[in-house]
C-alpha cells in the first residue's frame, strides 16, 4: 500500500514556499552555471536510464483524509444552517472543515458558500470561478474537478459563480471512482472528458487490436489510461496509453506507457515503454501544460510505496519521446511536485522537499522555475531546528550546518552559522573542511555520531570542545572549539587545530 502520498506537504504550502522564495532570492542568476545552481532539462530519449538519473538530483495530493480515504459530501464541521426545504448553508468558511477547502479557500476560486441537498449528498460551491472564458484550456481546472469529485466520494457536485452566470455540474460513478462528465451552463464540455484520466477507458479498435497484438495485457492488467491529443504540434492526435497492474485498486502500479500514432499503415509505437527506467513505481498518469509551450506534455507520478513522491514530465518534440526533467529523490524520501506559481493554469516550474540523511536530516525546500526551456534552480530554503542550548549542541550544529552549505545555496544556513560562530576568522573556519565534510556525505546515519567531542572546562561563561574523528582507515583528526557564553548563549569563540600529541 502506498501509505506515504497522505502525509506529504500539500501543494498549497509547497506554492507558499515558492512564492516566499521568488521573493527572496532575487540576487540569484537565472542563467548562471555551476555556482548559479541552473540545470537544463535531460533531453534523453525516454524509456532509458537507471534508478535515480535525470534530474532526481507532487504533485501531492493535498484532499485526502487520513489514510487517503474519500472524505464525502462537503459538510464538514463548519456552522451549518438548515433551511425549510433542507437544504444546509455553509458560510462560515473560516470554520468550515472539509477537504475541500483547501482547493477552494485560496486564489483561484475563493469559495464564499457552500449549499448541500438531497439529504447533504449533493454539494454545491458557491466561488469566483470559473468564469466562462476561463474553461477553454484550462488543465489545472479538470484536475481540480477530479480531486472534488475524490474527496466527495465520486457524489455529483457543481461549481457555481454567480457574478458571471457559470455553473459548472460534474457527474460521477461512484462504482468506478471516476468523473463521467462536465456540462458547462447545461451543455455537456467535452474538452474535461478528453483531459481526465478515467477508471476503464473506452479505446478504438484499431488500438485495441494493436495492444493484443504486440503487448497482451498480463493477467490482472487493464488499460488504465488513454488519451488522444497532439503531442508534438504536427496537426494530428497521438495517443498516450497506460496499463496499469490491479486497475480497480487505487494503489495498483502502471506497468507500460506507451505513446502511439495511428497512420495509413495502422497503428504505430513512438519510442519506448515511459513507466521503465526511473527505478520507481508509476501511480499515476496525466497531461499537463508548460507555460513555455503549445502542447501537453506526459507526467508520470513516481512513487516507492513508502516515502517518495516524484514526477516526470515526457514531451514529444518529434517521432521519439524524450524525458525534460525527471525529479525523485535518489535516497528514497522525499516530495517532489509541478506548481502553477502565477495560477493561469499551466505549470511553471516545481518543487522538492529533503528531509533525508541526503540533507543531513534538515527540513530543506529547493524550488525550480521554468526558464527559456529549462527548470533553473531558483532558491532554497532551510527550516533551521532551534538554537542550541548547551555548548556540545552548538558544535555538533556548526559543523553538520557547515557540511550542509557546503552543497546548498540557503541563506538561512549561512545566517545561522555567522550566529553560532560571529567573529571566527575565514582561516579559522576553514578549519571544519575536508575530511570532516566527507565523514557527513554518503551515510544514513547522523555523522555527528562519528565524532568524539569532549567538553572541558565547563563554566557558566566558557568551555573548549576537544573533537575527535577516527576516519576509515586509522588516522584521527581532532579540532579544538573554544566557546563562550557572552549573552546566556553558546557561541563559538574560536576554532584551532591542536598541537601533535
Amino acid at each position: 500500500m502506498r501509505i506515504f502520498r497522505w502525509r506529504i506537504v500539500p501543494l498549497l504550502g509547497l506554492l507558499g514556499a515558492h512564492l516566499l522564495l521568488a521573493a527572496c532570492s532575487g540576487a540569484n542568476d537565472p542563467g548562471a552555471g555551476a555556482d548559479g545552481g541552473a540545470k537544463a532539462p535531460a533531453d534523453k530519449e525516454a524509456g532509458a536510464g537507471g534508478a535515480g538519473t535525470g534530474d532526481a538530483d507532487a504533485r501531492p495530493n493535498a484532499l485526502a483524509g487520513p489514510g487517503g480515504e474519500p472524505s464525502g459530501p462537503a459538510e464538514g464541521s463548519g456552522a451549518i444552517g438548515v433551511a425549510a426545504d433542507g437544504t444546509r448553508t455553509i458560510t462560515d468558511i473560516a470554520g468550515w472543515d472539509h477537504p475541500a477547502k483547501a482547493m477552494l479557500q485560496d486564489a483561484p476560486f475563493f469559495v464564499t458558500k457552500v449549499e448541500l441537498t438531497l439529504d447533504a449528498s449533493y454539494s454545491a460551491y458557491y466561488v469566483g470561478y470559473p468564469g466562462d472564458k476561463d474553461l477553454a484550456d484550462h488543465a489545472s481546472l479538470w484536475r481540480t474537478l477530479r480531486e472534488l469529485a475524490r474527496v466527495n466520494g465520486y457524489q455529483d457536485f457543481k461549481l457555481v459563480n454567480g457574478q458571471d452566470g457559470v455553473t459548472v455540474e460534474i457527474a460521477c460513478d461512484r462504482a468506478a471512482k471516476a468523473v463521467t462528465g462536465v456540462k458547462v451552463n447545461g451543455v455537456d464540455y467535452p474538452e474535461a472528458a478528453a483531459d481526465a484520466s478515467q477508471a476503464g477507458p473506452k479505446l478504438p479498435q484499431a488500438y485495441l487490436d494493436f495492444m493484443a497484438d504486440r503487448h497482451p495485457l498480463p493477467s490482472g492488467s487493464e488499460i488504465g489510461f488513454f488519451v488522444e491529443t497532439d503531442l508534438n504540434g504536427d496537426g494530428a492526435s497521438e495517443a498516450v496509453l497506460g496499463v496499469k497492474n490491479n486497475a480497480r485498486d487505487e494503489d495498483g502500479l502502471y506497468s507500460a506507457i506507451y505513446v502511439l500514432e495511428q497512420g495509413e499503415r495502422g497503428v504505430a509505437q513512438l519510442g519506448g515503454n515511459l513507466a521503465e527506467g526511473t527505478g520507481y513505481g508509476v501511480y499515476e498518469v496525466e497531461l499537463v501544460r508548460l507555460s513555455d509551450r503549445k502542447s501537453p506534455v506526459v507526467e508520470t507520478k513516481l512513487t516507492n510505496g513508502v516515502s517518495l513522491e516524484g514526477f516526470e514530465l515526457i514531451a514529444l518534440p518529434g517521432k521519439k519521446p524524450i524525458r525534460l526533467v525527471s525529479s525523485a529523490s535518489p535516497s528514497g524520501v522525499g516530495e517532489d511536485a509541478l506548481i502553477d506559481a502565477d495560477q493561469n493554469g499551466d505549470y511553471d516550474g516545481y518543487v522538492q522537499r529533503r528531509t533525508s540523511y541526503d540533507v543531513l536530516f534538515y527540513d530543506v525546500t529547493r524550488t525550480y522555475s521554468l526558464q527559456r526551456g529549462a527548470f533553473v534552480h531558483t532558491g532554497t530554503i532551510v527550516a533551521l531546528p532551534d538554537y542550541p542550548a548547551d555548548a556540545e549542541g552548538v558544535v555538533r550544529q556548526y559543523m553538520s550546518l557547515k557540511a550542509l552549505a557546503g552543497f546548498e545555496d540557503a541563506p538561512e544556513a549561512d545566517q545561522r552559522l555567522e550566529a553560532l560562530c560571529p567573529s571566527c576568522p575565514k582561516a579559522q573556519t576553514d578549519l571544519v573542511g575536508g575530511p570532516w565534510l566527507e565523514a557527513f556525505s554518503g551515510s544514513a546515519p547522523l555523522a555527528e555520531d562519528l565524532f568524539d567531542i569532549r567538553i572541558e572546562g565547563g563554566g557558566q561563561t566558557d568551555a573548549t570542545a576537544s573533537v575527535a574523528y577516527a576516519k576509515d582507515g586509522g588516522r584521527t583528526y581532532r579540532l579544538e572549539f573554544r566557546l563562550a557564553r557572552p549573552d546566556g548563549a553558546w557561541i563559538i569563540d574560536a576554532i584551532r587545530r591542536p598541537s601533535a600529541q
